[in-house]
């Protein structure tokens, strides 16, 4: 048994583990394709969608520091706008992907007045889609 989430050490998020099992991810053997659908939160890489095929829920993360960052000047990082879970996204070009998105933050655009360096993970994974009817 385990805990998962910010409840976890109160009892709830518990789970446990029944079966394993491998799932084989479509491979380069299997032809690319156009239409994906998120499975995590995500921040698209817009130069890889047609943003006329993609439908998405928009998701604002407002993300705090923790451990002794939280004490500090502010605990709070700048909001984040990203894509919900469940995205269906259209790329440019027919694909083999496993994951979308991007990192964002860092020095260059940064998400934290305490901690200039400050990251966050953009990226989800995706299943491919076949649409009827659709390209």
């Amino acid at each position: 048994m385990h805990g998962y989430g910010r409840d976890a050490t109160t009892g709830l998020g518990k789970f446990a583990v029944e079966s394993l099992e491998e799932h084989a991810w479509p491979g380069e053997d299997q032809p690319p394709h156009c239409h994906w659908l998120t499975l995590a939160p995500c921040a698209p890489d817009a130069e890889m969608l047609l943003a006329e095929g993609c439908y998405f829920l928009p998701l604002t993360r407002f993300g705090r520091h923790g451990n002794l960052a939280a004490v500090q000047d502010s605990p709070f990082k700048r909001p984040i706008l990203m894509m919900g879970t469940g995205a269906v996204l259209k790329a440019r070009e027919p694909a083999h992907w496993v994951f979308h998105g991007r990192g964002l933050g860092g020095r260059e655009v940064p998400l934290s007045k305490t901690i200039p360096e400050t990251v966050h993970q953009g990226y989800a994974p995706v299943v491919p889609l076949r649409l009827e009817g659709g390209a």
